[in-house]
């Protein structure tokens, strides 16, 4: 091959390589990934863990051990848990971190196990804890939720065992920007669950800010979310309510509500709050505070078009974005090839 078809070759192939490569990392609206998976990140948790074990937070050793056999469950295998004196509840080391989490424990037998945390090194809501129904023997699996990163002690009893442990949670990236609502396409952007949902009910701690909220989805508003899978009608959302700044939610009543982060909570909840009369025809919509509404619409069908429209113009720039870069890498390319060739100079 001669040298100048070699070197036009090569030119291509790395402009193509650019063209590829500018395309897939550009930011664009509505295409934010979510964050990885408690699962995916708990080895390198744990990691984290024992490295931040100081005297400002006294990490517990684990146990390195291979729990008892039972017939009313899998075997488990060896490795690092916690446990408690008499040896009968036992927990993994490595399925703590920041959000929402599935941790299996091993209770006494027949036993009803609660489980409650604390942070020592600063205030912060209170751990959530959905301990599930229906399992027997010595097995229980549940749901847990730790709302800060920090120095937390978690206590689990089951009848007259108690395991008590102090863990370090490390602070993990954000996704996106933080819970600004400028308008509904910053919503759009940011890739936020919009629902409309009913209040199951409420628990409030000791110090009466913080409420854990169970509020079922009774429609979805926004379903190009990437998250839209967590805001499935009928489907049960745990939401943190810090009650010193959002407006009251009633038990029972509806409410448009747009969620981020793990664990959930209302984002810009002065704008985005609103109460859902399905009295009123076409089911009509009050925000809790309408001089700072985001949303024009009066009814539920008007807000999910306005979030629609949003999301429509979200795509057209998102397609405009990537012609211009495929643009401007032709425009490369032909720069270079005319130099190349001295353009007939």
């Amino acid at each position: 091959m001669p040298i100048m078809n070699m070197r036009r070759f090569l030119l291509s192939m790395i402009l193509l390589m650019l063209g590829i490569t500018l395309t897939s990392c550009a930011v664009v609206p509505g295409e934010l990934r979510p964050g990885k998976s408690g699962a995916a990140e708990s080895s390198a948790i744990t990691g984290e863990m024992q490295a931040a074990q100081s005297a400002d937070c006294p990490v517990t050793t684990p146990t390195v051990a291979t729990p008892p056999d039972s017939k009313y469950r899998d075997p488990m295998p060896r490795g690092a848990y916690f446990v408690s004196a008499d040896e009968l509840i036992w927990v993994s080391m490595d399925l703590w971190g920041r959000g929402s989490r599935k941790v299996p424990w091993i209770k006494p037998e027949g036993s009803t196990l609660t489980v409650q945390g604390r942070r020592l090194d600063g205030d912060s809501p209170p751990l959530w804890a959905d301990i599930s129904d229906g399992y027997v023997g010595d097995f229980q699996s549940s749901r847990l939720i730790i709302p800060s990163a920090g120095c937390w002690e978690i206590e689990a009893r089951a009848n007259e065992s108690l395991l008590r442990f102090v863990i370090y949670v490390p602070q993990r990236p954000e996704i996106g920007d933080g819970p600004t609502c400028d308008s509904i396409g910053e919503v759009v952007r940011r890739n936020r669950i919009v629902i409309a949902g009913r209040v199951e009910s409420s628990i409030v701690d000791a110090s009466g800010r913080w409420a854990w909220q169970s509020v079922r989805v009774t429609r979805n508003l926004y379903p190009y979310s990437l998250y839209r899978e967590a805001a499935s009608v009928g489907r049960i959302v745990t939401i943190l309510q810090d009650t010193a700044r959002e407006p009251a939610r009633a038990a029972g009543a509806e409410y448009v509500l747009v969620l981020h982060d793990d664990p959930w909570q209302v984002a810009c909840p002065q704008q985005t709050v609103a109460a859902v009369d399905y009295t009123q025809e076409a089911a009509r919509v009050e925000p809790m505070t309408p001089d700072q509404a985001l949303w024009a619409g009066t009814t539920l069908l008007e807000i999910e078009e306005e979030i629609a429209s949003a999301h429509r113009k979200a795509r057209v720039a998102r397609l405009a974005q990537v012609a211009n870069l495929r643009y401007r890498s032709l425009g490369i390319y032909l720069l270079l090839e005319c130099s190349m060739d001295s353009c007939g100079g």
